[in-house]
C-alpha cells in the first residue's frame, strides 16, 4: 500500500467541460509546464497568464484542498482534504467503520486515517473482474458553527410507549 501527496491543481476542461483536467500526471505527480490535460477528452490547454479563464477549481464547498493518492493492489483512492474545517479525517473514517464500508476498503482506511485534514472529495478506481469502476464523492457545501437546539429536541407531543408488556 502506498500513500503519495499529489499537489496538482484540478481544472474544468474548456473543450468538454469535464472536471478531470490536471496540470500534471495524477499517477506520477509530474507537473506539466504551463498547461493542463483533460483525462476525459485527452486534450491539453493553457493555464498560464493573469487573464487566462482557466483557473484551478476549488474542491469541496470552496475550500482549497491538498490531494493524496492511496493505492493497494488494483484499488486507487484519490483524496482531497482541507485543514480549514475544524474536523479531521477520523470523523469520516469512523463513519466508514460504523457503516461497514471499511470492510470493502482493505487497508486503505488505515492509510486514510494518517492523512491531515478533512476529506472533501474522494475518487476511487477499482478493478473488478477485469472491469474498471470509478466512484466520485464530493462534499458540495460545508457549514461550520453551532446547530440550533431545536434540531435535537423531540417533536411536540412525543412520549415513550411500551411495545409489549415485558418492556413495562
Amino acid at each position: 500500500m502506498t500513500a503519495k501527496r499529489n499537489d496538482l491543481w484540478r481544472y474544468r476542461c474548456p473543450h468538454c467541460d469535464g472536471t478531470r483536467a490536471y496540470n500534471g500526471d495524477p499517477t506520477t505527480g509530474a507537473r506539466y509546464r504551463g498547461s493542463a490535460r483533460c483525462l476525459d477528452c485527452g486534450k491539453s490547454f493553457s493555464v498560464v497568464g493573469r487573464d487566462n479563464p482557466n483557473k484551478p477549481l476549488d474542491t469541496g464547498g470552496g475550500y482549497r484542498c491538498s490531494g493524496y493518492r492511496l493505492s493497494a493492489g488494483s484499488t486507487v483512492l484519490d483524496v482531497y482534504l482541507t485543514r480549514k474545517i475544524p474536523a479531521d479525517v477520523s470523523a469520516f473514517t469512523d463513519f466508514l467503520e460504523w457503516s461497514g464500508a471499511s470492510q470493502a476498503m482493505g487497508g486503505l482506511v488505515a492509510a486514510l486515517r494518517a492523512l491531515p485534514g478533512f476529506p472533501l472529495e474522494m475518487r476511487s478506481h477499482v478493478n473488478v473482474m477485469g472491469e474498471m469502476h470509478e466512484t466520485l464523492s464530493t462534499i458540495a457545501g460545508v457549514k461550520v458553527g453551532p446547530h440550533a437546539a431545536a434540531l435535537f429536541a423531540p417533536p411536540a407531543g412525543w412520549k415513550v410507549e411500551a411495545e409489549s408488556s415485558w418492556e413495562e
